[in-house]
């Protein structure tokens, strides 16, 4: 089963062969999960070409690297694990369909909110150029986003294959993951597992890095986190569209 390590250019995962130098399906690489910081890197805001439009809606995803540098994401890790004290067991469901099912979702989450103000930080500042590139790049119609802080513990069971959205109903139209763990190493765990809609059964990983994002179509890919034995950090950005008939 391929495994995808850091790379310097952002690619699809299980994509066409690319026609304009932007993205890049990934075929091995360096595995070791490992990166040093670089204070002189400004990180690189992910953009959207035809190749990655059109990916999104074969439902495949998008992986970008070092897409806010390594010294901010380096303290927007340290910011955001901080708050481990405000985690709670994540449900399965809403409302009075929640479900507390930890040999399905084993994670600890909460919900983030905006900050106030016209600078409202990094990580929403990313999420923000997303919102635009799926908004004019794939024509996706936005109306909102929802932000969750989730947490694998060590020796952790991760989470069994799912999609964030069913085909045709509810609101969440994109998912981009980004990951704040700047010590993972092959043999931790907790790699995004990806399922190809190839009708092959093909299964990719991606390692949940610091300082990479990964997007997807919500109800398109099928996805599922591998069990973890160190802890393994990400916050998750649901991008909302109009309410389904």
């Amino acid at each position: 089963m391929p495994t995808y390590a850091p790379a310097d250019e952002p690619r699809l995962l299980a994509a066409p062969r690319p026609s304009d130098g932007q993205a890049r399906s990934v075929d091995g690489g360096d595995s070791s999960g490992e990166r040093g910081l670089d204070p002189g890197d400004e990180g690189d805001p992910p953009a959207f070409g035809p190749d990655q439009v059109a990916g999104l809606g074969r439902g495949q995803a998008l992986v970008f690297d070092r897409v806010l540098g390594s010294a901010a994401a380096a303290l927007l890790a340290a910011e955001l694990r901080a708050m481990e004290g405000s985690l709670q067991p994540a449900a399965v469901g809403r409302s009075e369909r929640r479900l507390y099912a930890t040999d399905v979702r084993s994670d600890w989450s909460c919900w983030l909110d905006r900050p106030e103000g016209a600078d409202a930080g990094p990580l929403w500042r990313l999420f923000d150029v997303v919102a635009g590139e799926l908004r004019d790049r794939a024509w996706l119609g936005m109306e909102g986003v929802e932000v969750q802080l989730a947490l694998y513990r060590g020796d952790s069971p991760g989470y069994l294959r799912h999609r964030d959205a069913f085909v045709g109903r509810g609101r969440r139209r994109a998912t981009a993951i980004y990951y704040l763990n700047p010590n993972w190493r092959v043999g931790d765990g907790g790699e995004l597992q990806l399922f190809d809609e190839d009708g092959l059964g093909s299964e990719r990983d991606v390692q949940p890095v610091l300082d990479r994002l990964v997007v997807f179509l919500s109800d398109r890919l099928e996805h599922a986190v591998r069990p973890c034995v160190a802890p393994r950090w990400a916050v998750t950005a649901w991008f909302l569209g109009p309410e389904s008939p």
